[in-house]
């Protein structure tokens, strides 16, 4: 017997939605938070490196990088971590420097018809390869938006699988 799960052909549209969302929910809630001139970075230059929002809050200015994650993953665990990309510590510098900015990060976790929003510094994550989301590391940092819902059907953003399972069940047992 074999186990295969095939990722349906639209979720790589779906993905894009999701992300989409994000970065329009990301926007709508720094302003709703106090941050100014919040703009889209890639209305000016498309794919910047590491960041896709620019905002202000006080003097100071933030480069950030939004990552939109499900809140769960396919088979069901806590999505626990979401990667900022390949050499996002490097990207991260180089981009504050050309902006002035000091590079942080939102994390959009979708969870049905809800999503929630943190946002944090870059300086404060220490691991090599993104945001730490298990519920410990949330209290850190900030909270945007808590269980707020996005007005967007869930299947048009959710990916679906297929499980395919070949052969007969007794033979897990004589598999090599």
């Amino acid at each position: 017997m074999k186990i295969k799960i095939k990722k349906n052909i639209e979720n790589k549209r779906k993905t894009k939605l999701l992300g989409e969302l994000g970065e329009c929910l990301a926007s709508e809630q720094l302003r709703k938070n106090g941050f100014k001139n919040v703009r889209n970075l890639n209305d000016t230059k498309k794919n910047y490196e590491f960041a896709d929002l620019i905002a202000e809050r006080g003097e100071k200015t933030f480069v950030i990088s939004v990552k939109t994650r499900h809140k769960f993953e396919r088979l069901g665990g806590l999505n626990a971590r979401y990667n900022l990309g390949n050499n996002w510590k490097e990207n991260s510098k180089y981009v504050a420097k050309v902006l002035h900015a000091i590079p942080a990060w939102i994390a959009v976790q979708v969870d049905g018809p809800k999503y929630s929003i943190y946002f944090g510094l870059v300086s404060l994550i220490e691991e090599n390869n993104g945001i730490p989301m298990q519920p410990e590391a949330l209290k850190y940092y900030e909270c945007l938006a808590k269980d707020e819902k996005h007005g967007h059907s869930v299947n048009s953003i959710k990916p679906s699988y297929e499980v395919i399972v070949t052969g007969n069940l007794d033979d897990r047992y004589y598999a090599q």
